[in-house]
């Protein structure tokens, strides 16, 4: 008759390395990097409601940003900088593989730029006396902005669905895996697939805007929603908050 094995729950804790236990104590103790991971996810996943309800119903202003990154000119200010300032310190000490260190930390030093070189102010939702940034300000966060979207969409697509180091090629792979593995692969091609579908769309947007056809209300906001909650179930997931190892 075969047995069936419980399945375990993933800690948020794990006995330090490098510390004894003390004398009638319980063993020091980290978070793991399954927590770090989760951690990420859940502030991916507060940022963009957070940021809209605080500066529609709590600020002074009572407006909604064109988009998040308006919001560091906002009453949200420093729950932007400190979402994002969080993230990249995940992003650097969070590393799985040794292979993957290269992109994470790319990664934390994008949302690091995107949180202190802040984008062009929002003339219909800003904070009396805020001054403008350095011109090039802009640019830089614009570019730091997608790069961290499109390294969320190549961990989706490429490292979150390795299930060794030394797996060959580009394609994510689904066939023979366990069932739970098979279930987070299958959750990181959507959510790599969302964050660069809503690129692509925002890109268009921008070209059709230099051809006369104004921009939707908004779309920024909307794109950058959608790719932090992509990047947050994708983290979620990572961190086996969701379709744990049985």
């Amino acid at each position: 008759m075969p047995t069936h094995k419980k399945a375990t729950s993933v800690p948020l804790l794990i006995a330090s390395p490098s510390s004894s236990t003390p004398p009638g104590g319980e063993p020091p103790a980290v978070l793991s990097y399954f927590a770090m991971r989760r951690a990420a996810g859940y502030v991916g996943l507060a940022l963009p409601p957070v940021v809209v309800l605080f500066d529609h119903f709590w600020s002074r202003q009572s407006c909604i940003p064109s988009s998040i990154s308006a919001s560091y000119y906002t009453g949200s200010r420093n729950f932007f900088i400190g979402s994002l300032c969080a993230v990249g310190i995940f992003l650097i000490t969070s590393i799985g593989y040794k292979e993957d260190k290269p992109y994470s930390i790319f990664a934390g030093i994008m949302a690091f730029l995107v949180a202190f070189c802040p984008t062009k102010p929002d003339t219909c939702c800003k904070l009396p006396g805020t001054g403008a940034p350095f011109w090039y300000s802009h640019y830089i966060h614009m570019a730091a902005a997608v790069l961290l979207f499109l390294t969320f969409a190549w961990f989706c697509l490429v490292l979150f669905c390795r299930s060794s180091p030394h797996q060959k090629g580009f394609l994510p792979k689904l066939a023979g895996l366990p069932r739970q593995k098979r279930k987070r692969n299958l959750t990181f091609i959507v959510c790599g697939s969302v964050m660069v579908a809503a690129m692509l769309y925002y890109a268009a947007v921008v070209l059709l805007g230099q051809h006369g056809h104004p921009e939707p209300r908004y779309a920024l906001l909307i794109v950058e929603w959608i790719c932090l909650w992509a990047f947050a179930v994708a983290w979620l997931v990572k961190g086996q908050q969701l379709f744990k190892d049985e």
